[in-house]
């Protein structure tokens, strides 16, 4: 009845050592595609991503990825409560990869969530307002990037935008000042923390 079916398997596991260099390309590819509206982002290339990637993101978070067959398409990076990264493959985007690692994230830090994107990133945005994240301070990033962004909160504990309490600067910063030599003075993003699902 069903001699020629292909059925993908689509599962998440830990990061091994192995997948660095697919994280990298993952990262930059999705980075490309959905932050045109940022320069620094645009002249960001595949070398530095993996200088990134090797030097940054795996010594200083705990990550996850997301496998099509054998195949990397997609990532999570969390650094204790907080959403360092989450990217997917732009040819995996709107198949679910963003539910499946906000819904990991959760379980990982039932206590709540807390993340940074752009203001621009509107899939991004749309896919946490999904889950239930509250928008709890707007900004924007240090120089090179200086873009408007915007810090979440996934817990029903959010505080209100405009109460003048900031939560506390994210991974972000200490990735932006190490790699592109910006100054940590309040919440922001890498480049790039998230993607549409």
């Amino acid at each position: 009845m069903f001699d020629n079916v292909n059925v993908q398997q689509r599962n998440l596991r830990r990061f091994e050592s192995r997948d660095e260099r697919s994280i990298a390309e993952v990262w930059h590819r999705s980075g490309q595609a959905e932050y045109t509206y940022i320069p620094t982002w645009q002249s960001f290339t595949l070398e530095q991503a993996r200088k990134a990637v090797r030097d940054v993101i795996v010594p200083n978070t705990d990550i996850w990825v997301g496998l099509l067959d054998d195949r990397i398409v997609a990532y999570l990076a969390m650094d204790g409560s907080k959403i360092d990264r989450l990217y997917v493959d732009p040819s995996e985007w709107r198949r679910g990869w963003g539910t499946r690692f906000v819904e990991l994230a959760k379980n990982l830090s039932p206590g709540g969530l807390e993340l940074v994107t752009h203001q621009e990133n509107h899939p991004a945005r749309a896919l946490y307002e999904k889950h239930g994240f509250q928008a709890i301070a707007f900004g924007i990033s240090p120089p090179p990037e200086s873009a408007p962004d915007v810090t979440y909160r996934g817990d029903p504990q959010a505080i209100p935008i405009g109460t003048g309490k900031r939560p506390s600067a994210p991974p972000h910063a200490r990735f932006r000042k190490r790699w592109f030599g910006g100054t940590p003075d309040r919440t922001e993003p890498g480049p790039g923390e998230d993607e549409p699902e």
